[in-house]
């Protein structure tokens, strides 16, 4: 995207994973790319992990905006 006072680059908004759907496809791959620290086609499976620090972070940050049945949905707060 780009500034309309500058006309400069302000962020990148990626397109690859755009598809029909909801909220719950959107969270569920942000979760999936941010809280693992190594690429997805990693073969070294004793390095696949989730830091559960950044998965507490998107939860609660998704919490805020989310609908009751799209909470319900996730199941995100049934441990």
């Amino acid at each position: 995207m780009l500034s309309k006072k500058t006309n400069e680059g302000q962020c990148v908004i990626d397109l690859d994973t755009v598809m029909p759907g909801t909220v719950l496809y959107d969270f569920g791959d942000m979760v999936r790319t941010s809280s693992s620290p190594v690429e997805e086609d990693e073969k070294d499976i004793s390095k696949v992990t989730m830091r559960i620090n950044i998965f507490e972070a998107l939860v609660k940050g998704y919490l805020e905006e989310l609908t009751e049945l799209e909470i319900t949905n996730l199941r995100i707060l049934e441990s």
